[in-house]
């Protein structure tokens, strides 16, 4: 089984997941997108974990970081991602 590499960028810091949803995201990143169904994913547990799809970058707030990875590995999507850093 040939294992898939992928790319994060994890921002580490106190993150207030209620405010970090793909809304925010949009608003506050002037985000153009053409999907305006974004699916929120939640693990069922004792966590309170979310993630979501912002078109290729998936985003996936916790209390003490903020992790975003490419879905689609290629240099537009590296670079959007790159942008949401600063």
């Amino acid at each position: 089984m040939k294992i898939k590499e992928k790319t994060n960028l994890i921002i580490i810091g106190s993150w207030n997941l209620g405010i970090l949803i793909p809304d925010w995201f949009i608003k506050e990143f002037d985000w153009k997108s053409d999907n305006k169904n974004i699916p929120i994913e939640m693990a069922i547990g004792p966590t309170n974990l979310i993630r979501f799809s912002l078109d290729d970058i998936l985003i996936q707030p916790f209390n003490d970081r903020l992790i975003l990875s490419a879905n689609k590995e290629n240099n537009e999507v590296y670079e959007s991602i790159n942008k949401l850093a600063y």
